[in-house]
Order: structure tokens, then sequence, then C-alpha cells
């Protein structure tokens, strides 16, 4: 597929999907549609084993967030494309990884909540400016409690206070801060500890945190017990487990 506000490349079992309209990075109708069909794209891709999303270098903004003109021309279409792509990107069996590189508003935030880890430059920082238009934001309601707590969710989308890369680690819903000029480097690092893991073994493993953060205890431990099993059956876990007797590498079927 031929994208027009995206970049997507893709090597050493890594796929990445770049937004390139600078400075801003806005969410458009457009962008939406094609940053959730490259998500499709990639997680079809069997070379692919983890999906970075991240904005053009130079950026100011990772994303400012959606564009407040394609709200309205023409009404509705935009949040339609932006609640497709953020389901598909949390549905997305494959682990995603956002490499945040600048200033992440609004919707732009939304989308990097949608992730399953998050690796930002020490420059970066955050906000949910929405309440100060007198709104509220959309799939971020539920995923900030998830992510830092009720009360600190709550700080935060009551002020529209802005926190830097620094205090979202310290809160705990970014995974590791690095200065811009090393975060390709340290992303590249942070991703090599999943791309030489069996490709269906990542999946089942996502796939069960997922499930048990969604159901009841006892529930969810029965979904994690299901999963470990059908995962041990797959051809990785033969080959896994073969390699460690015979003292070598795996070689992976996916």
């Amino acid at each position: 597929m031929e994208y027009k506000q995206i970049l997507v490349e893709k090597g050493d079992k890594v796929g990445k999907i770049i937004l390139n309209t600078p400075p801003l990075n806005l969410i458009t109708i457009v962008m939406a549609l094609e940053v959730e069909a490259a998500v499709r794209e990639l997680n079809e891709d069997p070379e692919v084993r983890v999906i970075i999303l991240t904005s053009a270098p130079g950026s100011k903004f990772f994303s400012a967030g959606a564009s407040i003109e394609d709200h309205f021309d023409p009404p509705g279409v935009l949040v339609a494309s932006y609640n497709k792509l953020t389901r598909t990107l949390i549905d997305c069996p494959k682990p995603t990884v956002a490499a945040v590189n600048g200033t992440c508003w609004a919707g732009g935030f939304e989308v990097v909540m949608c992730c399953d880890m998050m690796v930002a430059a020490e420059e970066a920082s955050f906000s949910m400016p929405e309440i100060k238009l007198g709104g509220t934001c959309g799939p971020g309601l539920a995923l900030l409690p998830r992510m830092m707590g009720r009360a600190k969710a709550l700080e935060f989308l009551l002020s529209a206070d802005t926190i830097t890369a620094k205090e979202a680690e310290q809160i705990g819903f970014i995974n590791k801060v690095a200065p811009l000029k090393e975060l390709d480097k340290v992303v590249t690092e942070f991703v090599a500890k999943f791309t030489d893991k069996s490709g269906i073994a990542l999946q089942y493993n996502k796939q069960g945190v997922n499930s048990g953060l969604e159901l009841e205890l006892r529930k969810a431990i029965e979904i994690a017990d299901l999963v470990a099993d059908v995962a041990m059956k797959s051809e990785d876990a033969t080959e896994g487990t073969k390699a460690f007797f015979e003292k070598r590498q795996p070689v992976w079927k996916t």
C-alpha cells in the first residue's frame, strides 16, 4: 500500500510506522486510516515480530493530537477512523512499542497509550488538554487509570497538567527514558530483547497478560493456564526445549 502521511519501514524482525507530517504530526482522517492499515499490514507480515510507532526525526511534536479541521469536515468521520485505529492497535497480537521523540498531546497521546510499551526521549512531554475545551478524551478515560492508577489519572485529566518523560517513568507508564540523540539506539536495543524470541510465544504472552487484566483473578488464571497449555504445544516450544538440551540457539518457526 502507498502511504501519504506516514512511512513504513521493515528490517531485523521489526516493523516501524513513522508519523510524517511535521511539525505537528496531527492525526487527520488520512493518517488515522493509514496507521491502522499499516498496523494490520505489519501484523500479517511473518517477518515482523515487533511493531514500533514513532514520528519523523526533527519533529518538535510526536503528535499534537487530532486535526480540529477534520473533526468537522465531514462530521464524525475522523472519530470513526480514529476509533478504528485505536482498537486495531489494542487488539494487535504482536507486541507494539511507542518511541516518543517529542511533545505528545491529546489524541496523539491516546494512540501511544494503545501501544504495549513505551520508550521516550527525555525532552518528551505528555498532556491531555481536552478539558480546557469543555470536553474529554476517548479511550484515554479507560487506559490512563490502568497505566498510572485512578488518583493520578484523575489529577492528570482534570487539571490538564503536562508531565515530563521522567515523571511518566516514575509513575510507571514509560519503560525507558533516554536523551533524544540516543533514542534510536536505545529503542533498537530495547526491541532487540524481544525480536530474538519466538514470534508465537511473544503473542501468547501478550494475550495472556491482556486477558488477565480484563478478568476476575480466578478466571484470569484459568485463561492463563489455557494459553500456557496451547503455547507449550507449539512447534517453537518443542524447538526451544530441544535447543536447551542440545545447548544451542533455537531456530524459531515463527
